[in-house]
């Protein structure tokens, strides 16, 4: 599997790639619960391991299994 961070990398930076609409799915303590945002609003400050999955034109392509299984 790709580490998140390279995956990131890749969204920010490759050209052909970033052309696509992204959604993150990150791990909100708070609500208890997985939530998807769009890349451009995830917070810069979330940690990397709080992101369970990547989402490309709708399409899941990138999942972690969380603390209580598969997503």
């Amino acid at each position: 599997m790709l580490p998140i961070q390279d995956l990131l990398h890749r969204m920010r930076w490759d050209p052909q790639f970033r052309t696509a609409a992204f959604e993150i799915g990150y791990y909100d303590r708070v609500l208890d619960q997985v939530v998807r945002v769009r890349f451009e609003a995830l917070p810069e400050d979330l940690p990397l391991h709080r992101i369970r999955e990547v989402w490309r034109d709708g399409s899941l392509i990138w999942s972690r299994a969380g603390p209580g299984g598969n997503l």
